[in-house]
């Protein structure tokens, strides 16, 4: 199963600055809802999704540039490509 990765931010502001920042450098990322799993590590409902392409090239990104954060939280990807297939 493939693994989803997940910037955890205190804030709105915290994010956008982070997914500005990661865009800036060229490096993928996307916002996206805090998963429900990982709500009780982070308050706020947003975060940035990185693929496993990016990860090292934000984290290093991250680290340079003293962005603040709470953590980046890994998931299994739940999705399920044959869920809605009738045949």
């Amino acid at each position: 199963m493939a693994k989803k990765f997940y910037i955890l931010v205190e804030n709105n502001t915290q994010g956008m600055a982070i997914h500005h920042l990661l865009d800036e450098k060229g490096i993928e990322n996307h916002i996206s809802p805090t998963p429900r799993l990982l709500t009780d590590e982070a308050p706020c409902g947003m975060s940035i999704l990185l693929p496993h392409a990016s990860l090292e090239m934000a984290q290093a990104c991250l680290n340079e540039n003293e962005a603040k954060y709470i953590k980046i939280a890994s998931l299994d990807d739940p999705f399920e490509p044959k869920r809605d297939r009738y045949m």
